[in-house]
């Protein structure tokens, strides 16, 4: 049985980790504004989102010299899942990453 687990955050669902890897990436942590994530999305495809999260964070490779699995393999999952959740960020960026929050975050630096 597969356990859900990214960035040491338990997970209920395949999905839920799944969306959360596509969050993490495309908002780099936290450090990207709406607005560049908006272009990423819209220069880059979901496949092509995908193929950068996995090999930059190396899910393609085994966590160890003595681990047999990669991190994906543990988790069950392939770069094409990964791919399926750009595309659902993708589709529903506004409920992930609300207007409201990015503006008063831009006034807030302001200030």
């Amino acid at each position: 049985m597969a356990t859900y687990e990214f960035q040491s955050t338990l997970f209920r669902t395949e999905r839920d980790m799944l969306d959360a890897i596509a969050g993490e990436w495309v908002s780099a942590g936290g450090a990207n504004d709406r607005e560049t994530m908006l272009e990423a999305l819209a220069e880059l495809t979901d496949e092509q989102l995908a193929a950068e999260c996995v090999s930059a964070w190396g899910l393609d490779q085994p966590a160890s010299e003595d681990a047999a699995e990669t991190w994906m393999e543990k988790r069950g999952i392939d770069e094409a899942d990964i791919g399926l959740a750009f595309g659902r960020l993708r589709q529903d960026f506004d409920a992930h990453f609300p207007a409201e929050e990015s503006e008063e975050a831009e006034e807030d630096q302001d200030a």
